[in-house]
C-alpha cells in the first residue's frame, strides 16, 4: 500500500511539474526486513563484538600515544642537553682563543705559519 501511495504521489508531482523542469526521481523505497529474535540476537552479538574490537583498538592507540609522548619528552631533554653542550663548547673555544691570543701578545706562544701549530718559546 505504501509503495502504491508513493508511486501515485510521485505521479502527481511529476504531472504537476513543468515539462522542462529538472525533477529528481523519488527516493527508492527500501523494504525493511523484519528480523527474528534469533537474527536480532546475532546482530546484537556482532555489534558487541565490533564494539569490543573498537575498544581494544582504542586502548592500543592510547598505549601507543602514551609511548610517543614519553619518547617525545625524552627527545626534548636530549636535544636540550645537546644544545647546552654545544653552547658550552662554543664558549670554551671562544675562551681558549682569547687566552691563546693573550699568550701570543705576551710572546709566550708563536704560530708556525706553514702548519698553523703553536709553539712555546
Amino acid at each position: 500500500m505504501g509503495v502504491v501511495l508513493s508511486l501515485v504521489a510521485s505521479g502527481l508531482v511529476l504531472s504537476a511539474a513543468p515539462a522542462n523542469a529538472a525533477v529528481k526521481p523519488p527516493p527508492s523505497v527500501v523494504d525493511a526486513e523484519v528480523l527474528t529474535p534469533y537474527q536480532l540476537a546475532n546482530q546484537v552479538k556482532a555489534a558487541e563484538a565490533l564494539r569490543a574490537d573498537l575498544m581494544k583498538s582504542g586502548a592500543q592507540v592510547a598505549v601507543a600515544n602514551t609511548r610517543i609522548e614519553r619518547l617525545s619528552a625524552q627527545a626534548t631533554r636530549l636535544l636540550t642537553n645537546l644544545s647546552a653542550a654545544r653552547a658550552a663548547e662554543v664558549a670554551a673555544e671562544t675562551k681558549a682563543a682569547a687566552q691563546e691570543a693573550h699568550l701570543i701578545e705576551l710572546g709566550l706562544f708563536n704560530i708556525d705559519e706553514p702548519t698553523g701549530q703553536h709553539r712555546k718559546h
